[in-house]
């Protein structure tokens, strides 16, 4: 497949890297997967980094499908299956949605993050934001 989009500086530091010493340079799976990232970004765009799956795979956690083992037919058959034995059950219809979308682990994690932040000191969390790229 012909890349979309040119982003030559993308493979600078990866050929930078290859002239160093062994020591210094990535390992097999982190030289074959940021090949695999490159690619999928100069198919696609940049801009659409945080939408891709190979840069999601690695570097973002994905709570709900892919990330909890399951695809997205199967949680829609759970969720289906236990709508039809259990019709009148909603609240247990929703903490079941809650935990198959991921929503719980989630927030679990940024319950972790409030509480292991300190406002007004370094790193600075409180302060941190998803920008308006990717």
């Amino acid at each position: 497949m012909t890349p979309q989009f040119n982003y030559s500086q993308l493979e600078l530091p990866r050929e930078d890297m290859k002239a160093q010493s062994s020591l210094y340079q990535p390992s097999l799976f982190w030289s074959e997967a940021s090949a695999v990232i490159v690619e999928e970004i100069c198919q696609h765009g940049v801009e659409h980094f945080r939408r891709l799956k190979k840069p999601m795979g690695f570097f973002a956690p994905t709570y709900g499908v892919p990330g909890n083992s399951l695809s997205g037919q199967q949680v829609e058959q759970i969720e289906r299956e236990f709508h039809d034995r259990y019709p009148v059950a909603r609240k247990q219809s929703q903490m079941l949605r809650h935990h198959l979308s991921g929503e719980a682990q989630a927030l679990a994690d940024y319950r972790v993050l409030l509480a292991a932040d300190e406002s007004g000191r370094l790193p600075r969390l409180d302060l941190f934001s998803e920008s308006s790229y990717g």
